[in-house]
C-alpha cells in the first residue's frame, strides 16, 4: 500500500486538531474521572471492603482479557489510516476490527479461570458477567478511524455516553441497596453504550467502510508490527493488575477492596495524563525528522511530569487524611498505600507517551521488553513484600515496576538511551522540590 501525500492545507489541520483533539479527550476523562471516583466511594461505602474487593478482584481480572483484545493494533491502525488513502483505509480497518473480534471470543473464558484459580466464592460467577464486556468493547473497533480522522468529539460522546448511562444506572442500584452482582452488571452496561455509540459515530464516515473482513495479508502484516506491544500490553496489565490478583489469592476479598480505595484515588489521574500521548500521536506521526520527533517529546514530557508531579505530591503528603474522609475509617490503612501509588500515574504517563514514539521509531521489540520486565519484578516483589508487608508491600512493588519499565529500561538499550535522556531532563525538572517536600515521610512509609 502507498502512503498518501499530505494535501495542501494538512499541516493547518493538524495543528488545529493538536488543540481539539486533547480537549476533548480531556474533558472525556475529566467526567468520567468524576463520574467514577465519585460513584467508586459510594459503591465502596455500600458495599464493605470484603464485597467491595470481590468486585474488584472481578474488575481486575477481566481487565487482562479486555487489555489483550486489541492486539496491540491500536497505533499501528490509526498511524496507517492516517498515512493511507480511504480505500485503503476500509481494508485496513475492517481487517483489524475482525482481527479484534476473534482474540474477544476467544478470550472470554480467561477471567473465568483466574477467578476459578483463585478460589474465591463468588469471584466465578462475577468474573463470567462482566467478561461480557470483552466482546462488546471489541465491536466498537471503528473509534481508531476516528483518532486518526481527528473526530475527538465522537470518540468523548461514545465514551462519556456510557460512563453518565453507567453512573446513572449505579445511583439506582445504589439507592435500591442491590447486591454485588448488579454492580458487575453495571461494568458491561457502561460498556455496551460506549459502544452502540461509537458505532452510530461511524455511520458518519461514508468513504470508509468498517463492516469486519479479514484480509490475511494486511493480518499478518499488522500482526507482525503489533505483537510486540500485544505482549507489552499484557505485560502492562500484568504489573497493573497483579497486585490485586495477588492479594486476592494470599490475603482475600477484605484486602483487595482496602487496597482498592487506593488505586481508585490514583489511577483516575493515570487516566487523565495517558490520553495527551494518545491525542498527540497522529500529530507525532507527521513529523519528518528523529530530531524533530525528540524535540516535540521534551516538551510533551515536560508538561506531563509537571501535570502529574503536582498532584502527586499534596497526594503523598495527605494520604492518611484524605483516605480518612473519602472512605472512612473501615478503609484506614489504605492511607499508607495511597502514599505510594500517587506516584504511578507520574511514571505511566511518561512511559505511554514515550511508547507511541518507540512505535514511529521502529522499536517495539524494546516496548515489550521493558514492560515484560517491569511485570516480571512486580510479581517477584508482589511473592516477597505481601505475605510480610500486605497491601504496601504491593504498593511498592507496582511503583518499583513502574519505575523500571517506564525510565530504567531505556538507559541498558543503546537504540533508546536519547529517550532515557529525555526523560531524566523531565524528572529533574522539579527534583529539588520534590526531594525537599517528601523528605523522610514517603521513604518511612514501607515501615
Amino acid at each position: 500500500m502507498s502512503a498518501a501525500p499530505i494535501a495542501p492545507g494538512a499541516r493547518e489541520a493538524a495543528a488545529s486538531r493538536r488543540i481539539s483533539g486533547p480537549t476533548w479527550l480531556l474533558v472525556d476523562q475529566i467526567v468520567r474521572m468524576a463520574l467514577g471516583l465519585t460513584l467508586g466511594i459510594w459503591i465502596a461505602r455500600h458495599l464493605g471492603p470484603h464485597d467491595y474487593g470481590l468486585l474488584s478482584f472481578a474488575g481486575s481480572v477481566t481487565s487482562i482479557a479486555i487489555g489483550m483484545a486489541p492486539l496491540g493494533l491500536e497505533s499501528i491502525v490509526v498511524r496507517d489510516l492516517v498515512t493511507h488513502e480511504p480505500h485503503e483505509q476500509s481494508a485496513i480497518l475492517r481487517t483489524a476490527i475482525a482481527l479484534r473480534l476473534l482474540a474477544a471470543a476467544l478470550l472470554y473464558g480467561l477471567p473465568i479461570a483466574l477467578a476459578f484459580a483463585a478460589g474465591i466464592p463468588g469471584a466465578p460467577a462475577m468474573a463470567s458477567v462482566m467478561a461480557l464486556a470483552i466482546p462488546i468493547q471489541a465491536s466498537a473497533g471503528g473509534e481508531w478511524l476516528l483518532q486518526a480522522r481527528g473526530k475527538f468529539g465522537a470518540v468523548t460522546l461514545g465514551r462519556t455516553g456510557g460512563a453518565v448511562a453507567a453512573a446513572l444506572l449505579r445511583i439506582g442500584l445504589i439507592l435500591g441497596g442491590a447486591s454485588v452482582m448488579g454492580f458487575a452488571s453495571a461494568y458491561v452496561a457502561e460498556t455496551l453504550t460506549a459502544a452502540v455509540l461509537i458505532v452510530f459515530a461511524m455511520r458518519q464516515i461514508p468513504d470508509v467502510r468498517w463492516s469486519p473482513r479479514l484480509d490475511f495479508v494486511i493480518a499478518r502484516r499488522l500482526l507482525a508490527q503489533s505483537w510486540p506491544i500485544l505482549l507489552s500490553g499484557v505485560a502492562v496489565f500484568v504489573y497493573l493488575k497483579t497486585d490485586q490478583i495477588m492479594l486476592g489469592w494470599m490475603l482475600g476479598p477484605e484486602a483487595v477492596g482496602v487496597y482498592t480505595t487506593a488505586l481508585r484515588l490514583a489511577e483516575p489521574w493515570q487516566a487523565l495524563w495517558v490520553v495527551i500521548p494518545v491525542a498527540l500521536f497522529p500529530a507525532l506521526a507527521r513529523l519528518q525528522t528523529g530530531a524533530q520527533r525528540l524535540e516535540a517529546m521534551q516538551k510533551q514530557l515536560d508538561v506531563l511530569f509537571v501535570l502529574s508531579a503536582c498532584v502527586a505530591l499534596p497526594t503523598t503528603l495527605l494520604a492518611d487524611t484524605i483516605i480518612g474522609i473519602v472512605f472512612g475509617s473501615q478503609y484506614a490503612a489504605a492511607g499508607p498505600m495511597l502514599a505510594v501509588l500517587a506516584w504511578s500515574p507520574v511514571f505511566a504517563a511518561l512511559g505511554a507517551a514515550s511508547g507511541r514514539w518507540m512505535v514511529l521509531e521502529n522499536l517495539n521489540r524494546h516496548v515489550f521488553s521493558r514492560t515484560l520486565l517491569g511485570a516480571l519484578l512486580n510479581v517477584a516483589l508482589n511473592i516477597l513484600l505481601i505475605p510480610r508487608f500486605g497491601g504496601i508491600g504491593a504498593a511498592w512493588a507496582s511503583l518499583a515496576a513502574q519505575v523500571l519499565a517506564a525510565w530504567l529500561f531505556d538507559a541498558f538499550v543503546p537504540a533508546t538511551r536519547p529517550m532515557f535522556r529525555v526523560k531524566s531532563r523531565t524528572f529533574f525538572l522539579l527534583a529539588p522540590t520534590l526531594r525537599h517536600s517528601l523528605g523522610a515521610r514517603l521513604a518511612g512509609r514501607l515501615s
